[in-house]
Order: structure tokens, then sequence, then C-alpha cells
């Protein structure tokens, strides 16, 4: 699959075709879904709305084209609507962590004053630590990125030093994005983001 292997632009190509197939049934589905995914890789979101929209319609359980599908509305500055299919998917499945982390990051950190709402994700981030342990990075990133919208600037910084003392943040690319995590915080100064819900 040259989606897997990192070939977004011939992936892009091959799925063109099939994309533009009449029939829609779930291989068509895949297409549209990796489609819109490679687009996404390839920093194209306004392009890759539509083929992912349309993925979920005939596939409303597959998150990790839901995910993708409101990275691209967020890039595309439609904070509001990736919200909207954020909270979708968790009524489809609440317990779909991936979608909740998302859901939590989109909530503290989105760029649109109308969109974010310290309050419930930092209920919603401390819900999710509860229920990993607080062992998974990704989790303790959205609870101190919502400590910080609720300008709880010390606790956001005791989260993220938590965080960096887990296994996972051992990876370089992890780590550092950690650390600016903590810099940030030590400023006083909370996330801010128009370009993704993922880290």
């Amino acid at each position: 699959m040259l989606f897997r292997q990192g070939q977004f632009e011939p992936a892009v190509r091959a799925l063109r075709p099939v994309v533009a197939g009449e029939e829609r049934d779930s291989v068509w589905a895949q297409a549209s879904g990796y489609l819109g995914l490679s687009l996404v890789r390839l920093g194209r979101p306004k392009d890759a709305v539509a083929p992912l929209e349309a993925a979920l319609e005939l596939r409303p359980d597959g998150h990790e084209v839901r995910i993708a599908l409101a990275e691209a509305l967020v890039k595309s500055g439609r904070d509001a609507a990736a919200l909207a299919t954020l909270r979708r998917g968790l009524e489809r499945t609440p317990q779909a962590g991936v979608l909740a982390i998302a859901l939590g990051r989109l909530l503290a950190t989105s760029a649109d004053p109308a969109v974010r709402d310290g309050a419930r994700a930092l209920e919603l981030a401390e819900q999710l630590a509860a229920a990993t342990g607080r062992r998974h990075v990704e989790v303790l990133e959205v609870l101190a990125c919502a400590y910080a919208e609720n300008d709880r600037f010390g606790e956001a910084v005791a989260v993220v030093d938590e965080a960096l003392a887990l296994p996972a943040s051992g990876d370089p690319a992890v780590r550092t994005r950690i650390e600016r995590l903590r810099e940030q915080f030590d400023a006083g100064r909370p996330v801010r983001t128009s370009s993704k819900i993922q880290p």
C-alpha cells in the first residue's frame, strides 16, 4: 500500500481513478479515505475534506479517517466543523480514546475562541488521565494543555514533567515536543494552534 509506505503523491495518483468510479462500496470508501489521508500528509487539507467526508459516510466508525478529517478542517480554518466531527464520532463510539484525545486537544488549544472550552477540555483530559493511569504521553500532553488553558500553569508544568518521566518520552521527537510545551507553560502561555489536533 503506497500510503503506508509514505508514498503520498503516488498514492493520490493511484487512488483518484478508483474514487472517480460510481460504485460506492467498502472498497471505494477505503480508497476515498486513503486519498484524503494522503492529501492531508501532503499539506493539502482543503482538498482532503471531500474524500474524507465521503469515506465517513460509508464507514462512520473509521477513527483514523475521522481524526484526519477533523485535522483537515482545523487546517482549513473550520474548527467548529472539526469539533462537530469529533463529537459525532464519540456519540457513536463513546469509548474511542483516540477520538477523546483529539477532542480534548481541540477544546484546549483551538485558535477559535468560540470552539475553545477550557472547562470541558480539563474535564475530558482528567477522565482520560484516570482511565490510562497517567501512563500515556499524549493524554498527559492534553491534560497539561487543558490546565494551561485554565490559567493553571503550575499544574501544567507538573503534568509535563510527569510526561517526561514516562518511557515514551525517550523518543527524541516526543521529548523535544514535550520540552517545548514546558517552556511555553513556564512562560505562562497557553497553546493556541490553527494547524493540528494531533502531536
